[in-house]
């Protein structure tokens, strides 16, 4: 109430594919690899569905359009040596292409 009433909006954040390690305990596939838990595998659709399953479920919660998504804090690290996202991004450029546009 008091928020309403100073015209403060609070805004979910929801910051992936960098700080989704939690998320691969209860879906593994959204690692990379068993050694590669951060970020998330941006190569693989089920990834996607499972952000996009989040968001439905924030909608009925949150009253904006619009979350903030994160991006920007992913430290590729172990992640850039798996051989098949290497193949797939090319660059820290087009991996940040691939997931935010």
């Amino acid at each position: 109430m008091h928020t309403k009433l100073l015209r403060i909006h609070i805004m979910a954040e929801v910051d992936v594919p960098g700080h989704g390690k939690s998320w691969g305990i209860g879906y593994p596939d959204l690692w990379p690899s068993p050694n590669c838990t951060e970020p998330l595998d941006v190569t693989k659709e089920f990834t996607f569905d499972v952000i996009a399953g989040i968001l439905t479920d924030m909608r009925k919660i949150f009253p904006f359009e619009l979350f903030h998504l994160g991006g920007d804090e992913v430290h590729e690290g172990e992640f850039m040596h798996c051989f098949y996202v290497k193949i797939e991004t090319r660059t820290s450029r087009s991996f940040h292409s691939h997931y935010c546009c």
